[in-house]
């Protein structure tokens, strides 16, 4: 089990009293992934971030293409 870990509340806001290692939390995923549901949560979040990150990037390349091909607005002075 984790050895190293003491949750105090359900919902893993910290609180005093409240840790845990990076190898507990490894522990705990690896048995969560056993459970079929657990691992389809976990795939669409997994999915869903890196789509996010991909719209991002996508996002980021044309704002850079639009700045780099734009002409600068001028304003002629009619007097």
């Amino acid at each position: 089990g984790a050895e190293n870990t003491n949750f105090v509340n359900v919902h893993g806001i910290d609180e005093e009293g409240h840790y845990t290692t990076a190898y507990d939390l490894a522990k705990i995923t690896a048995y969560g992934l056993k459970n079929e549901k657990f691992k389809e949560k976990v795939n669409y979040f997994v999915f869903t971030f890196y789509l996010l990150l991909i719209l991002i990037f996508i996002f980021v390349v044309l704002a850079e293409y639009v700045a780099l091909t734009s002409s600068p607005v001028t304003f002629i002075s009619t007097s």
